[in-house]
């Protein structure tokens, strides 16, 4: 059974001046199993289709009784409230011999909202539906009432902010115990995406999952309907490539992929401030991505992976050095790995910049007395300079050393030269190209930048200012 607004009725010449087509009515048709698509289409009992709408209907478990949706109507005219809006209501009737028989209103059906979109569960004890009455949490919210053996129904029950938002609920279809809709409200894909909440045990309702895609896209997506096995069903769309308005589609449901969501948040590693629109990008092994997401306003992000895998995590911002982790997942579907946090560092805070130069920002790196080796305190500063090398690979430095005025001129000319020579030596070592690296030079005492040349008394702090190494970013 489906709804259309094909042009087949004698009702023609009414049109629904909301989209300027033909009023709703419900189609019934024979199902290719092969490939899902639907034939020989007939009107459904045409005594019960009127020139307005009929829609969404939904039948109990023998197929003898029916709820639907139509247009409130009093003396074959639409009655219109106070917002001058056609409301709809819920029937329900019986099918005898392909007729509907005694058809009554729902006791909440009321000319002032609208209710409709029914779905009955399968033992016929929860009927959901669509509606805008008042004290509701959003535009449109769902409910539920329950019906007894005798056919009695219980009060409306809103199904609560977990499932209803500010914006639009509407379609629900229960079916195995999980109550999949669609919503306007919920963060999803596009405008109307479909959901799905499971039944719990205390009776309340999960918080809802996107369906993703291929079910939801960036358009309008919903009347999901899927069969008892899980194994086909169909979604309304009005996604590119259709052939008409709203469209329907069929679909055959896979294996379950083993999926787990891995979290975490960006922040700023100086500022300690959380990062938006990073990027976090998620590989496997062979370097193949996994998938791609960026955070949120608070830094925080969340990405699916694949169940069973070793993966590479990294996260990379402009004018930012990124980050990266690796994280093992394991074989349990549906977990999270939380707590995976990534700190960036802005390229602003790495280098210091004086007379229109930039350099690496960096302590004075240490030697020990007549000596060019690399000291332990020596390599604390050049990981710094490695860092920035391998965070920002574009960027070409050279190397400046220079020495205080004690000792003679020649010797310490000699002296920052080899230690100049020496860093460069080791910066290769840690894997940065040597073609990044210019030249790198010593110019002894010739360059201080105080007034402690020979001849002049000053305290060893003023003379450590002028032992000094520079990496100046010539290219970035």
């Amino acid at each position: 059974m489906f709804t259309s607004a094909r042009d087949t009725t004698k009702f023609s010449e009414k049109l629904y001046t909301w989209n300027n087509q033909p009023f709703l009515n419900l189609y019934l048709a024979d199902r290719n199993q092969a490939d899902g698509s639907l034939f020989n289409e007939t009107l459904f009992l045409p005594n019960v289709m009127t020139k307005y709408h009929e829609a969404t209907a939904s039948f109990d478990a023998s197929g003898k009784t029916i709820y639907y949706s139509t247009n409130i109507v009093k003396k074959n005219k639409l009655v219109i409230d106070e917002s001058k809006t056609n409301n709809f209501q819920i029937v329900k009737g019986d099918i005898v011999n392909n007729k509907l028989e005694n058809p009554q209103q729902l006791f909440f059906d009321n000319a002032d909202y609208s209710v409709g979109h029914p779905s009955l569960s399968e033992d016929g004890k929860w009927l959901f539906f669509a509606s805008d009455m008042k004290g509701g949490i959003g535009q449109t919210d769902l409910y539920y009432v329950k019906i007894a053996d005798d056919g009695t129904m219980s009060s409306p029950v809103n199904l609560g902010p977990k499932i209803n938002t500010l914006g639009n609920e509407v379609f629900p279809y229960f079916r195995n115990g999980k109550l999949y809709f669609s919503s306007d409200g919920h963060y999803g894909l596009g405008d109307l995406d479909v959901y799905e909440s499971k039944l719990l045990p205390d009776g309340t309702f999960s918080n809802p999952v996107n369906l993703g895609e291929p079910i939801n896209s960036n358009k309008d997506d919903f009347t999901f309907v899927i069969d008892g096995a899980e194994t086909y069903g169909y979604v309304s769309s009005n996604r590119e490539g259709g052939k008409g308005d709203d469209d329907i589609y069929s679909f055959a449901k896979g294996k379950p992929v083993c999926n787990q969501t891995v979290s975490g948040m960006a922040i700023d590693k100086k500022t300690r401030l959380p990062l938006t629109d990073v990027s976090i990008m998620a590989y496997n092994s062979y370097t193949e991505i996994l998938g791609e997401t960026k955070t949120n306003f608070e830094g925080k992000y969340a990405i699916e992976v694949p169940c069973g895998k070793v993966v590479k995590m990294i996260a990379a911002k402009p004018n930012y050095a990124s980050d990266e982790k690796t994280v093992e997942t394991t074989k349990e579907n549906g977990g999270e790995i939380k707590d995976v946090n990534f700190e960036l560092s802005n390229y602003d805070d790495l280098v210091v910049k004086s007379k229109g130069v930039e350099k690496v920002d960096v302590k004075p790196i240490y030697f020990d007395y007549d000596k060019y080796d690399i000291t332990p305190l020596a390599v604390e500063e050049l990981t710094k300079v490695v860092f920035i090398m391998q965070k920002f690979p574009n960027i070409r430095i050279k190397i400046e050393s220079h020495t205080d005025s004690r000792g003679k001129d020649s010797y310490n000319l000699k002296l920052s030269d080899n230690r100049a020579k020496s860093t460069r030596d080791y910066i290769i070592s840690q894997g940065i190209d040597a073609s990044r690296i210019e030249s790198a030079k010593g110019y002894g005492e010739s360059r201080l930048i105080n007034k402690c040349k020979n001849g002049v008394k000053c305290t060893e702090e003023e003379h450590l200012l002028n032992r000094r190494s520079d990496f100046i970013i010539i290219q970035k």
